[in-house]
């Protein structure tokens, strides 16, 4: 062996000790390359040089993506957010929906048991949401159940300028007192017992109560003209 072939031998080795060892595997098309950087613990699918534990790239076409990971039903995915077994964050596909869930233990110790609570659930079949419920409503794209706070929730819906209309037929006031008489509330508004049972609408119960302002608006002016028409009545000094 020559000088020169020892010193490119040296030189390979050397290399070879200054380079991370990658393990390479081929799919049948031999198109999709899957490497692991041995010496980081790095795996890429589909990624020559991964910069992570694990890095995924490409996949079948499925929709205008990629189909890059694909989990059967009931397969989860854990992420260490708690200590032990107590609120640790997971999501699993189940037939028809997407659910993030957290753990806690349940039970008196040392029996406890671990159990899911739901975060959220996305519910494919009924194109709907739930914060904080596992079965989100299908009459609502989003169901929650607890608080929300938010600074500022706009409602698309419609409004009761029609009171001021020309046409519009102002109920009495003696109509007014008859209805409430009878049934206990305004005309138009909900009964408590229906609100008991499927929620306040939020957009149309505005509206409601703007009619019922401006109905008032539209008393006060009323009696106001009354009380200006007895005034002009009253000569000074009588």
């Amino acid at each position: 062996m020559t000088k020169s072939q020892i010193s490119y031998c040296i030189n390979v080795m050397l290399l070879l000790l200054m380079t991370p060892a990658i393990s390479q595997w081929w799919t049948s098309d031999n198109e999709r390359d899957i490497y692991n950087l041995i010496e980081d613990g790095y795996v890429g699918i589909g990624v020559a040089y991964p910069t992570a534990k694990l890095e995924l790239d490409g996949g079948p076409a499925w929709m205008n993506y990629s189909k890059t990971l694909k989990l059967q039903n009931g397969n989860a995915i854990q992420f260490e957010t708690g200590f032990g077994d107590q609120n640790q964050i997971g999501i699993v596909g189940i037939p028809g929906k997407l659910n993030i869930f957290k753990t806690i233990l349940s039970g008196p110790p040392p029996m406890e048991t671990i159990a899911a609570i739901p975060l959220l659930v996305i519910d494919a079949g009924n194109e709907s949401i739930g914060i904080g419920t596992s079965i989100p409503s299908s009459n609502f794209k989003l169901s929650v159940k607890g608080k929300i706070r938010s600074q500022e929730i706009v409602v698309e819906t419609g409004w009761s300028d029609f009171v001021f209309e020309s046409d519009y037929k102002l109920p009495t006031l003696e109509e007014v007192e008859n209805h409430i008489t009878q049934k206990k509330h305004l005309p138009d508004i909900p009964t408590a017992q229906e609100i008991s049972v499927s929620g306040v609408p939020v957009g149309e119960m505005q509206a409601l109560l703007l009619q019922k302002i401006e109905e008032l608006t539209l008393y006060v002016i009323q009696q106001n003209k009354r009380i200006q028409q007895l005034e002009s009545q009253i000569q000074p000094g009588e």
